[in-house]
């Protein structure tokens, strides 16, 4: 089943069409701060977000644990990081935080890696939406085969991640670092537009 798909605007309005995206478990490694600001490795946006979480709860064990595992253990990562003990004032520190940390995850997977970059800049001028039923805070809370799954008006989440993913695409696609990726993505649309319009004469 598509977990993520992509808004594209039009004069009429808001079209969405359904595709795959890499999610935050997809193995892609890159380097970020972590304790006490030291540049550590981090298989996946996954693992650097739990063992951020593990930080704010003031659990290094659980941390440690999570920067133990493989890519192949994501899931077992965000279960250590559902179990954390945190008390009241920690999570709402959490809750406050949690965006920018998985923003961070976000921008420095991408930056660091060309093959996944290239294809986020592919989403370029479409909208990230992560179709998730059952997430109502990094997605919108519903499948995308619902009736109502094309329109953010009645979307039943917040689509945290997709508003993450845009706001990152933006980020490098104006980073001077990547224009000559940006203008083999610019081309290849419109070759690809071209195409689809040439099939129709």
């Amino acid at each position: 089943m598509l977990k993520w798909f992509l808004a594209r605007k039009s004069k009429h309005g808001e079209t969405y069409k359904g595709r795959v995206f890499p999610p935050r478990f997809h193995p892609s490694p890159f380097s970020a701060s972590g304790h006490g600001g030291k540049l550590m490795d981090f298989v996946c946006s996954e693992q650097y977000f739990m063992y951020h979480k593990a930080l704010f709860a003031n659990d290094i064990d659980a941390a440690e644990k999570i920067l133990s595992l493989g890519h192949l253990n994501s899931m077992e990562m965000k279960m250590i990081g559902r179990g954390l003990k945190m008390s009241n004032s920690q999570i709402n520190k959490w809750n406050e935080a949690s965006s920018d940390i998985m923003r961070e995850a976000v921008y420095r997977k991408f930056e660091q890696n060309a093959e996944l970059r290239k294809f986020l800049f592919f989403s370029h001028g479409t909208r990230n939406v992560e179709a998730s039923p059952t997430d109502r805070i990094w997605g919108i809370g519903m499948p995308i085969e619902h009736k109502d799954a094309a329109n953010p008006l009645k979307w039943m989440g917040a689509n945290r991640l997709g508003a993450i993913l845009d706001d990152v695409r933006e980020q490098l696609w104006n980073d001077s670092r990547f224009e000559k990726e940006r203008h083999e993505v610019q081309s290849e649309i419109i070759r690809k537009q071209k195409n689809f319009l040439e099939s129709f004469q």
